[in-house]
């Protein structure tokens, strides 16, 4: 019997595990997190190649598609994970034509290939890199972070949506981003930090009864993230501000990592001349933060199933106090308050309660004794993400 509860027990486990990983795929037919590719086959006069063969190919993962360009010689890709792409093109009496390219998270990239022709069964490959995508079809105001500036950009607090504010037209929001709910920390041409939207991998982050934004992922675990300010597409709305596209990274053919780590301890450290530290405590007050992470992927099975891991977790311990002295004064009431208690039975009882000796510190925050408001000395807080992407070869186009 015990072992048939086991039994039942893992394969719920299971169930929910390949659920969880499965309801990836249903939001990569978003095309919100990835990006399309069309174009037109043409030969050196400018006309148009109808039935070359068009396949595109990502190095890293293998991923491979193929369509046969129509009538009018163009052909098209859909929902394609941003990265680095070769195009490959073939058609009859033509020379086989090969161009590297990046596609953008979020593009609708524009890719005109022209043919060289053959006049013999030749096998011979004309290949060009460094080809610029040029994108037509939209309108909106956009702005790309990819994984190179995140790595290499300096930020504070490894909060990467602060690199958003290399676009002049997004403002820093004067709120502080803590409590229970806190807001995206941008402001869009002037709109509230509560009115924007943000998309982890196609799914909204957003708390939607208080626009907060929802907890984030390692800087870490970023591949690249967009910023729409406006004009942006029908599949995103639900936004008076600003849209925040993030997508995460995934494994490749081959496995890959790093680590990392900072140390800011007390012992090594010089003391804070502005630091004040009550009578018969340390004259160093407290303080050490520690920042460590890593992550790691690669491929479960090659050309199908990848992995991809990361943790960053920061602890910190420190104490703080603020001195404004044993002379409590600057609490007593003024004369309109006076007068206001005394003619308000409510509002005088209630002040009676926190005037009484031992509420000090109820009524001002401040411990009697030694004059300081004490914080808490000590906090830690981490995050991590494990996610597995059962293979990105999706055939939507």
């Amino acid at each position: 019997m015990k072992t048939k509860y086991l039994l039942f027990f893992y394969s719920l486990l299971l169930c929910l595990a390949f659920f969880q990983i499965t309801s990836q795929d249903i939001f990569a037919q978003s095309r919100s997190n990835g990006a399309d590719l069309l174009g037109a086959v043409k030969d050196p006069s400018g006309g148009v190649i109808p039935g070359a063969i068009v396949t595109i190919r990502n190095p890293q993962t293998n991923l491979e598609r193929t369509v046969t360009a129509d009538e009018d010689g163009s052909y098209r890709f859909i929902a394609l994970p941003p990265s680095t792409y070769q195009l490959i093109v073939n058609a009859p009496g033509f020379l086989e034509r090969k161009q590297v390219f990046e596609l953008v998270l979020g593009a609708t990239g524009v890719l005109d290939v022209t043919m060289s022709v053959s006049g013999q069964s030749d096998i011979v490959v004309i290949t060009s890199t460094g080809t610029k995508v040029v994108e037509t079809s939209k309108s909106a105001v956009t702005q790309s972070v990819d994984s190179q500036r995140i790595d290499n950009l300096p930020i504070n607090g490894r909060n990467f949506l602060g690199f958003a504010f290399i676009n002049a037209l997004i403002g820093r929001d004067t709120t502080p981003p803590l409590g229970p709910a806190p807001t995206t920390g941008l402001n869009f041409a002037g709109q509230r930090a509560r009115s924007n939207l943000v998309q982890i991998d196609g799914a909204d982050n957003i708390d939607n009864g208080s626009k907060g934004a929802r907890s984030t992922i390692s800087q870490e675990a970023v591949q690249e993230f967009q910023v729409v300010i406006n004009s942006f597409a029908a599949e995103y709305g639900r936004t008076a501000g600003g849209v925040v596209n993030i997508v995460t990274k995934s494994g490749t053919n081959q496995f890959h990592g790093n680590g990392f780590g900072f140390l800011r301890q007390r012992s090594i450290q010089a003391r804070n001349a502005l630091a004040f530290t009550p009578p018969g405590s340390d004259p160093k007050p407290a303080f050490t933060r520690g920042q460590y992470g890593f992550t790691f992927g690669g491929p479960i099975k090659k050309n199908k199933t990848f992995f991809f891991i990361s943790l960053d977790q920061t602890r910190r311990r420190e104490s703080g106090f603020s001195d404004i002295g044993r002379d409590t004064s600057i609490f007593d009431l003024t004369t309109a308050q006076k007068a206001y208690i005394a003619s308000n039975s409510s509002a005088g009882q209630l002040y009676q309660m926190f005037a009484q000796s031992g509420a000090t510190v109820a009524r001002t925050g401040i411990e009697p004794n030694t004059g300081q408001a004490v914080f808490l000395p000590t906090f830690s807080d981490s995050n991590g993400r494990l996610g597995a992407i059962p293979s990105v070869f999706r055939t939507l186009s």
